[in-house]
């Protein structure tokens, strides 16, 4: 079928949570992100090491910075062949956890739930994440284009820099 060129099959699990506490996520098992405060957003490497988690940051105002509250943080990491995505967001009250895990070598489907997906290593460009220059600056970002035929959905996951 046309347009298919280098797409492989593989399962996809995606989760919603709405949660009135956000999760405890340790910022060193991520190997690259952002996080987006009040004014300003950095690289998840500028709390990497410092033994903060997530939940203490989203948690806490960094009046101290100048920064405000912490209002969204996107992480991404990829262990033994499973790439996965994560996406915390405030949202009225409440936080919004969305989770995608992409298994690309699956034969099967590693739980219940799974869906059959298609995806291709790629490289998107990046966008800026404030008025000022992107935080990813000139390179590209490395990504997984994704499609869900069953769900009709069609979206990337982000990759390490130098991952593939």
């Amino acid at each position: 079928m046309k347009g298919q060129e280098g797409f492989q099959k593989g399962f996809l699990i995606y989760e919603v949570l709405q949660v009135e506490t956000p999760v405890s996520v340790n910022p060193d098992q991520w190997d690259d992100g952002y996080l987006a405060y009040s004014t300003v957003e950095e690289r998840l490497s500028a709390v990497k090491g410092k033994d903060k988690d997530l939940k203490t940051l989203f948690s806490s105002h960094t009046g101290d910075s100048g920064r405000g509250y912490l209002m969204e943080a996107d992480l991404w990491r990829e262990r033994d062949g499973v790439y996965e995505e994560m996406s915390i967001e405030r949202e009225d009250g409440n936080f919004l956890i969305q989770t995608w895990r992409l298994y690309g070598s699956a034969e099967t489907p590693p739980e219940q739930g799974a869906l059959r997906c298609f995806y291709r290593h790629t490289k998107t460009m990046p966008r800026g994440l404030s008025l000022e220059r992107g935080l990813f600056k000139e390179e590209e970002l490395k990504s997984i284009e994704v499609v869900v035929p069953e769900r009709r959905l069609h979206f990337f996951i982000t990759v390490k820099e130098g991952g593939d």
